[in-house]
């Protein structure tokens, strides 16, 4: 039953575009915000629903969002383990989308390096990405990922 009640108001919230304008406040924050926590939780949701909604996340430029949200400096520990949480859901959703992760080069060094972190739960959720990336993708992609 909350499967369907997540997938209905992702529904509502992109067609309302909600997602879009979303996405135009993210990309104003340059430095850490106490927004971020919950506009990662929002997408999170969103993106966990079904295939479509994820890809309009994407669309949107979460992804770029995300990662540009990881390169800032002393960014809180709890913040970027969400942010991981969430790119988890990208990375599992299909090859397609996991591709558009994991097959730019600052992104992937990105991951790569948050597997080496000094927080457990943020090197957990680091490596989750790649985990999930090799349920989706093919042999040959899976070898380039090792």
């Amino acid at each position: 039953m909350n499967d369907v009640v997540d997938s209905t108001l992702s529904g509502y919230l992109i067609q309302a575009g909600f997602v879009q304008r979303l996405a135009l406040i993210a990309r104003q924050i340059t430095e850490y915000s106490p927004l971020m926590v919950p506009i990662t939780t929002i997408i999170t949701r969103i993106n966990s629903s079904e295939h479509q909604d994820t890809v309009h996340c994407v669309e949107c430029g979460f992804v770029q969002i995300f990662f540009s949200w990881l390169s800032i400096k002393d960014l809180k520990k709890g913040v970027v383990k969400e942010i991981l949480f969430c790119m988890s859901n990208f990375t599992i959703d299909s090859s397609e989308v996991c591709s558009f992760v994991l097959d730019d080069q600052e992104r992937f060094s990105t991951l790569v390096r948050l597997c080496y972190h000094e927080d457990e739960r943020v090197r957990s959720e680091a490596v989750w990405n790649f985990c999930n990336a090799t349920a989706v993708c093919n042999r040959e992609k899976i070898t380039l990922l090792v």
